[in-house]
């Protein structure tokens, strides 16, 4: 996880503690965050970053699903695989 990242969502889980619908839980993961960023551990940071998120928002809330990972696969599956072998699958 980049350092980008890992900041962007401590920034909105900062943003959202005001709306918290579990506000203890909300605080204690965003401290876990910002603690695990300080130690330079930004995959760390981003994921306790999220649960903040999740406790304070929701996982349906925008402010969620734009912290979401993105995965990238790079390997047999990623250069074997096109359109065409997912079409057959779902028919």
């Amino acid at each position: 996880m980049s350092h980008t990242m890992a900041h962007m969502a401590i920034v909105l889980a900062r943003k959202n503690l005001g709306a918290a619908i579990q506000e203890s839980s909300a605080r204690f993961c965003l401290a876990n965050a910002v603690q695990a960023f300080d130690n330079e551990d930004f995959d760390i940071a981003h994921m306790w970053a999220r649960k903040s998120l999740a406790y304070s928002v929701g996982i349906s809330h925008p402010d969620y699903a734009i912290t979401a990972p993105t995965i990238t696969h790079k390997g047999p599956l990623h250069e074997h695989t096109n359109l065409t072998d997912w079409e057959s699958v779902a028919t």
